[in-house]
């Protein structure tokens, strides 16, 4: 048996008898584990309060037998962001991006790069002030990390690059030129301000990425088509998003 410590994530936890909590954590090293916290009491035992949601913490975790539940024996808070939780609206989209994650991630598929996009994330939610940027940068940089990634620099039926019009296919997953615009006729018509804005999120680094400066119409549809995909392709109910779109 060993034991093992790695920064982490809250995305769930719930009550466990009366003293035990458990909780899924995506962590820096080992991806998404879930683990039981024993002699937890509520509001008055430190512990419980370091795993609040999306709050970052380092743990102490170790799993006694194969398969089965990890268990916790040490949650230390780094930090709350306290930023985001008094402020509701920036709470709601955090709310999101954990469950978005937890939704999209199998237990214990370490992805490192996962974790640095969720830090970076909640951290951007704390001193930017456009969640809806953060939101729609997080969508399209969380699905390439995850293998759900929409084609949009070719035509997805016949790998040939679009250069004017093009389609953007939910259920395909990608573009569609004009000359295969027939493969799906519920496709929507792709503004080019659409189409630039998500390739240079794809290929910029989340640092340098915000200086795009959208239209309002860009930015309607990109939600939109990211809304859509994600429904489409990610076969979870994530409750939030409804929530995230109604404050949108």
């Amino acid at each position: 048996m060993s034991v093992e410590k790695s920064r982490a994530i809250i995305l769930k936890k719930q009550r466990l008898r009366e003293t035990s909590v458990l909780a899924t954590f995506y962590t820096e090293d080992f991806g998404k584990i879930s683990g039981v916290m024993k002699g937890v009491r509520g509001g008055l035992n430190k512990t419980y309060n370091s795993l609040e949601l999306y709050s970052l913490s380092e743990i102490i975790f170790y799993k006694k037998n194969r398969g089965g539940l990890y268990t916790v024996g040490q949650c230390d808070l780094i930090d709350y962001f306290k930023e985001i939780r008094i402020d509701y609206e920036k709470t709601i989209y955090a709310f999101y991006f954990i469950e978005l994650l937890n939704a999209i991630t199998i237990n214990e598929d370490k992805n490192e790069k996962l974790f640095r996009l969720i830090l970076k994330t909640l951290l951007s939610l704390k001193k930017k002030g456009n969640p809806a940027a953060v939101k729609n940068i997080y969508e399209i940089k969380t699905l390439i990390l995850s293998g759900f990634k929409p084609r949009v620099d070719s035509c997805i039926i016949c790998a040939r690059s679009v250069s004017k019009r093009a389609r953007f296919s939910t259920s395909l997953g990608g573009l569609l030129c004009d000359e295969c615009f027939s493969s799906d006729r519920s496709s929507l018509e792709i503004y080019n301000g659409t189409l630039a804005t998500m390739l240079h999120i794809e290929k910029a680094d989340f640092d340098n990425v915000w200086r795009l400066n959208l239209t309002s119409k860009v930015k309607g549809q990109l939600s939109k088509i990211l809304s859509d995909f994600i429904s489409f392709h990610i076969n979870t109910n994530i409750k939030s998003k409804s929530f995230v779109e109604a404050i949108t």
